[in-house]
């Protein structure tokens, strides 16, 4: 790889006037990508350009204009290579939540559920819906059903009670047919 001092012999240009702008490149990298390794990694790419093109650079000319400009261009050749090719992210910020939680159990869950829940009475499964979707309280039960608050009580109770016990019939009965189904 050739040094500053060969780069400088061949373009008569002083490799010290180079360096002098890199705080002023890293200001404007800092300005242009808003992170600071982003920052970091344009302006070694933008110097490493500039280097490779120290040949076309013209004498009496702003240097500092120069490399602006050449960093100006890497800036936005990265901002349309990323637009062209998506961003990227490293495997591990994406791996834990590439995966889904499995949602098998939870279906046959609501499955069990919904065939307990239909083989209530109308009034039960309404007095459930209005207590669990809903979130009525006890007191505006009472009004819609036109009873005390200890019935509305009572009937929420022996309903939970006989959904438990459906389910479990559900439940066990699924079990097994679920087996008889596989030997088939």
């Amino acid at each position: 790889m050739a040094t500053l001092e060969q780069f400088s012999d061949a373009t008569k240009t002083d490799p010290q006037e180079l360096t002098t702008h890199i705080s002023a490149l890293e200001r404007y990298a800092l300005k242009l990508t808003k992170n600071v390794t982003q920052a970091e990694d344009l302006v070694q790419t933008s110097l490493e350009r500039a280097l490779s093109r120290l040949k076309q650079y013209q004498m009496g000319t702003n240097m500092k204009s120069w490399l602006f400009t050449i960093m100006h261009n890497e800036f936005i050749d990265e901002v349309r290579r990323v637009a062209r090719r998506g961003h990227q992210v490293e495997i591990e910020d994406w791996q834990e939540s590439a995966s889904t939680p499995q949602m098998q159990e939870k279906s046959l869950e609501m499955r069990d559920f919904e065939r307990a829940f239909n083989q209530l009475e109308a009034t039960e499964q309404e007095l459930l819906r209005l207590v669990s979707v809903e979130g009525k309280t006890y007191d505006q039960l009472s009004n819609i059903f036109d009873v005390e608050i200890g019935t509305i009580k009572s009937r929420l109770f022996r309903t939970r009670e006989k959904l438990r016990a459906i389910q479990e019939r559900v439940n066990s009965n699924g079990a097994k047919g679920s087996k008889n189904e596989r030997a088939a």
